[in-house]
């Protein structure tokens, strides 16, 4: 089985390590037995903030959104789109003590879990979306391309569940 595409696009200044995103990400798929596309922006701020005030309708950058694409007719699905804001992953990297690649990933991961159907509107829900995030990254650092091959999940796909649709 081949790995789900994952598309990156880089919109910003500062040098992100975007073909481990998309690594992980991919892994990150296969291991919740997804077949589908996804596509992950890395942009600025100001990039965030207007995506944030366009679509949320809140002022401001934010740290990741998610875009899903309910209902898409092509043969080749997609999740949706992951916009990931470098500038404010840099911060809170700084906040909390961790290195700014390890900030990437858990966001670009917190976006994909949002579009395979986890929430974060309560502290609870938020809990069990970061510990998810965790174990596909642990899996990932610890032997990800070697657990891709043999096709083994990173986490059981028990964890997520059907939530409504972001607006």
């Amino acid at each position: 089985m081949k790995p789900p595409p994952v598309r990156f696009s880089d919109r910003q200044k500062r040098p992100v390590e975007g073909a481990r995103l998309r690594r992980l990400l991919a892994f990150a798929l296969a291991g919740r037995g997804s077949l589908a596309a996804v596509s992950l922006a890395v942009v600025d701020d100001a990039g965030i903030a207007e995506l944030n005030r366009r679509f949320l309708r809140r002022e401001g950058p934010t740290d990741v959104m998610a875009f899903p694409l309910d209902g898409d007719p092509d043969p080749e699905p997609e999740l949706g789109e992951i916009v990931v804001s470098s500038d404010t992953a840099a911060r809170q990297a700084l906040e909390l003590g961790h290195p700014f690649r390890r900030e990437m990933d858990l966001l670009a991961l917190h976006g994909l879990l949002h579009l395979l159907g986890m929430d974060d509107a309560v502290p609870a829900e938020r809990a069990a979306m970061l510990r998810a995030a965790e174990e596909i990254l642990a899996a990932f650092d610890h032997g990800g391309e070697e657990e891709k091959k043999s096709k083994k999940p990173a986490v059981d796909a028990q964890r997520t569940r059907p939530i409504r649709p972001l607006r």
